[in-house]
This record gives structure tokens, sequence and C-alpha cells, in this order.
């Protein structure tokens, strides 16, 4: 479904979303983000480590329009600083470097753009190895920054059903092919907020680095009953108040098979991982989004078929709960209708979230966006 494509730089879209309230003690404040009239239906959002927001249509989405919004209040207040640009944007991310936050990278047409002022303006790279390296041409690539003291970005190169992994320290002007190339299929990178340890994610397995990619190892699953499946690629969330604790789902599992309601934790900084067991009064849990830790590490915020729920408890037997979606608009059913979120700020307790709504006899989705405060 075209839907699907649109939030696939995000999370997986979520259907039969159900917006009834829940009773709980957490909630979601939802507050409409205002841009303009003329902004595309689905939009993707990235924040800079200096809370700068860019809202920006994307080329996989089909939008009519191929601008770049800015936000330096938090979403109150929207200035279009990319107008009609003819090419499209396939994705951009922000440097996490405390001290160049305003440097941001884009895939334009599938070639890199810097920009140094928060995305303003942008300077293509004419003479970069990455796309001469990458050869990106015809295929679609991701690119994800790495925080620390020294500039470093992994770009991916799709092939079919393999990846080829690069790394620049030069913010894509020159790239290396990394060593994390080996054999398996599409790679998701996440790595702890000072960039000490990297988890690679890819068919079931995680390959582990804490020598910022020069080497790699296999991360070990201690229970052979909870393995993870083989061909779907784990979401992997470091808690940033500590992390030596890390959560990983399967946000790409059947909703029927088994591994669509495991939550696999980490207290090793993702060495060994175990899958928890939930409580008695727990009904059967779907992770249908990454998991997003909030309140200092005390709960985990995800999506589940549509429905925002919260954990509580001990990670290793938690419980789950509906949480309360507060919010002065109406928010409206559909034929097909789901959540997106992006931009999550754990230091805030916020995020973005996109809700999508297909109604019957009428092929176009819409959007609303919201920001997000979590209670």
């Amino acid at each position: 479904m075209r839907i699907k494509i649109a939030v696939s730089l995000i999370t997986p879209l979520l259907i039969m979303s159900n917006v009834s309230a829940a009773t709980t003690e957490h909630s979601l404040t939802l507050t409409p983000l205002k841009i303009n009239d003329k902004v595309s239906t689905l939009m993707l959002y990235q924040r800079s480590l200096s809370n700068v927001l860019l809202a920006y249509d994307s080329d996989n989405t089909g939008a009519p329009r191929q601008g770049v919004w800015q936000s330096t209040d938090n979403g109150e207040s929207w200035s279009e600083v990319v107008k009609n640009q003819k090419t499209g944007w396939d994705q951009i991310a922000f440097e996490q470097q405390k001290g160049e936050p305003d440097v941001a990278v884009a895939l334009i047409k599938n070639r890199l753009s810097k920009s140094t002022d928060a995305g303003v303006s942008w300077s293509p790279y004419i003479d970069s190895t990455c796309n001469m390296d990458v050869n990106l041409k015809k295929n679609w690539g991701r690119i994800t920054f790495i925080p620390g003291s020294s500039s470093m970005m992994f770009l991916e190169h799709t092939t079919g059903s393999q990846d080829k992994m690069y790394v620049s320290t030069d913010q894509g002007k020159t790239c290396q092919p990394s060593t994390l190339n080996n054999g398996l299929g599409n790679w998701e990178i996440t790595s702890s907020n000072n960039g000490d340890v990297i988890l690679a994610a890819s068919n079931g397995k995680i390959e582990r680095s804490n020598d910022h990619g020069k080497s790699w190892q296999r991360a070990e699953f201690l229970d052979p009953k909870t393995l993870p499946s083989s061909y779907d690629t784990l979401s992997i969330s470091f808690d940033p108040n500590d992390n030596s604790k890390v959560y990983a789902v399967d946000t790409e599992a059947d909703i029927d098979s088994k591994t669509s309601s495991l939550l696999w934790y980490s207290r090793d900084y993702g060495k060994t991982w175990e899958a928890c067991s939930y409580d008695d009064t727990t009904p059967h849990t779907h992770f249908t989004s990454p998991v997003y830790v909030i309140n200092k590490g005390k709960n985990l915020l995800f999506l589940d078929i549509g429905k925002f729920k919260v954990t509580g408890g001990d990670i290793i037997s938690p419980n789950v709960e509906d949480i309360k979606l507060n919010s002065d608009t109406k928010l409206d059913d559909g034929f097909i209708s789901g959540w997106a979120p992006q931009a999550f700020d754990a230091k805030n307790n916020q995020m973005i979230v996109s809700h999508i709504v297909e109604k019957e006899g009428n092929p176009e989705p819409t959007q609303i966006t919201y920001l997000a405060q979590i209670n």
C-alpha cells in the first residue's frame, strides 16, 4: 500500500487505529502542528541536538511539492526555508556531534548534499567519493550519524536482498567500505548516546562494535526458545539514561507470529539478550513500532496495532497498559488509520506523531501531525 511506503523512513504504519481513551496513569497530550495549508499530507521530521525541527516532503511519499520547513521553537512556528525544489528529498539526517548541531546531510535524488545552517541552505557534494563509491543512481540509501566527539556517518547502499555499508568521517565528503559487510541483508544501525557502542541489526542477528565500527562481534540470545525470526530486522532502543540497558522488538513480524509479541532486553550494552515474560494481567501484546524509553527509564512507550501502550513494573515481567490520548481536536477514524511517531526527544519526553487516515472511497490519505507530550 502506498501509505506504508510513505512512512518507510520512520516506523511501520499502524492500521486499524483505536483512538478511544483508556484509564491509565500515563497519557499523551496532543497539540496540532500548524505549518501551512500547502504542506504535503505526508511529511518526514528530523530533530537536531539543538532542538531545531525540520519537516520535509520526501520523494518516497509521492508528494507534489519538495520543500523543507524549519522550526526553532519546538514546532510553535515554521518557516519554509527551501521552496519548490525540483529534485526529490530522499532523507535528511542531522550530525550528532554536540559541537556541530546545525550540520545536516541529505540524500537528494540519491546524491549527497550538506547544510551547515540547520537546513536553510544546501550545497551538493560534487566530488564526493561517497557518490562515486556507493553509486546510488538507481538505489536507495539510509544515512545514520553516530554520536561522539568526532563525526561518524554510516551510509547504506541497497542492492536488492543485500546491503553494502559505507562509513564517512567527514560528513559525506569521502567514504570507505564498512567492516560490517558480512553477507547479511539490510542493516539498521543504532548507537548509545555517547557513540561508544554501536549495534547493527539484520535478519534476526545483532552485531556489536565498541571500537567505532572497526570490528564487530555477534550478540548472543541466551534462550533458544525465544530467538528472533531469521527473516526480520530488529528495532533497537538504548536507554538514554543508562546505556547498559537496551531493548529490541520485531516490528516486521506477522501479527500472528510469536516474535511480534516478544520484547528482548540487554543489561550489558547489547552483548547478551533475553526475552521478558509478561505478568498474568497483561493481554497479548504486539510491537508494531520501536519502543521509546520514557520517564528516565521507568517506562517504555510503543504502538500495538494502532494503539499507544506503555509498560510498567519490572521489565523482566512487565505489565502493559493503554495510554490515554488528550487532544482538543477530534481524532478522526477512517477505513485505514494509524500513527507514525518521529523525532523522539527523550530529555523532554516529547515526540512528533502523525495520524494518517484513509477514508473509504477516498484514495488520498490525510495527515494531522501533533507535538505529543508524554505525561
